[in-house]
């Protein structure tokens, strides 16, 4: 296994194992209590009153099942949320979540500076593609001497792209966006980088999920508060950026599958218990009016 992916699980698993275990116990502590309230109700209605010598056995075997049910549905549903809330941290105090994510952070900052500052170009295909050389004092300043950028300019940007992407045009726009990125990143990001943004664009113009615009609009709403950390809420520096995009955007996104996998694994096992209880429902009160048929021919 590679040394870093080996490091990461080292530092991660304990974490979410713990709370797997805290999350999954609790759970399973209450669904058994729910399963013994819902035996409890079954059983004033009558539904575990089998006549003869099986009624021992069918009240035990119920009982076994229905508190076993509400264990493992419930048990693995709080695993389930225990492992999201233990991941998150997990990932962030990790060596990737403390070095890695930071840095595409920043370069989430840079990507948005650069957006902004070719926007209006970008959105108009009339205009030449943004060349990398447009932009050099700019970033430069941006980086190196803590330039800030208008918050109503950032706003003016994102909207004014976007309208241009759902517009007639929007495929020329959207390859021009493509093109403006990696030319505008360093080359080991640009593979990786162009993946999100059309990602994201495809979002935009509603070809796929729209989780990206949410994460991107809650971004976007936050814009005001990050640069008021520096006491100016008008002007945003590439560190409040950087900083916003980890927690807005990054971290959500790196995060989005493994909830998926998780929710997905969680509600098919809740549909299986769901599915086996009505069966086993099903059978007791078939074999009660069997076995109530046998004792009225006895």
């Amino acid at each position: 296994m590679d040394p870093i992916v080996a490091q990461f699980f080292s530092e991660t698993l304990p974490v979410v194992g713990a709370a797997v275990l805290l999350w999954g116990l609790g759970g399973a502590l209450v669904g058994a209590a729910l399963g013994a309230g819902v035996y409890t109700l079954l059983a004033r209605q009558g539904w575990w009153a089998v006549d003869g010598r099986a009624a021992g056995f069918v009240r035990a075997l119920s009982m076994v099942v229905v508190l076993s049910s509400g264990v493992i549905g419930v048990g693995a549903a709080l695993a389930a949320v225990g492992t999201r809330v233990g991941a998150e941290p997990a990932l962030r105090d990790s060596h990737v979540g403390k070095d890695a994510f930071p840095a595409y952070g920043k370069l989430g900052a840079d990507l948005i500076a650069l957006v902004t500052w070719w926007g209006p170009e970008i959105a108009d295909p009339t205009k030449p593609i943004p060349q990398p050389e447009s932009a050099v004092s700019f970033l430069k300043a941006w980086r190196e001497s803590g330039t800030e950028i208008p918050v109503v300019q950032v706003h003016a940007a994102m909207d004014g792209l976007t309208t241009a992407l759902r517009g007639p045009e929007g495929d020329e726009v959207a390859n021009r966006l493509l093109q403006a990125v990696e030319k505008g990143v360093p080359p080991q990001m640009a593979a990786g980088l162009n993946q999100g943004v059309s990602q994201v664009i495809d979002a935009v113009r509603g070809k796929h999920a729209a989780l990206p615009i949410v994460q991107l609009a809650w971004a976007s709403q936050r814009l005001e508060a990050a640069a008021a950390e520096s006491g100016d809420k008008a002007a945003i520096s590439r560190d409040e950026l950087g900083k916003l995009a980890l927690e807005g955007v990054i971290l959500p996104v790196a995060l989005q599958p493994f909830g998926w996998v998780l929710a997905g694994l969680v509600a098919a096992l809740e549909v299986v218990l769901l599915a086996s209880n009505i069966v086993y429902l099903l059978f007791v009160a078939l074999l009660r009016r069997i076995l109530a048929k046998w004792t009225k021919v006895d």
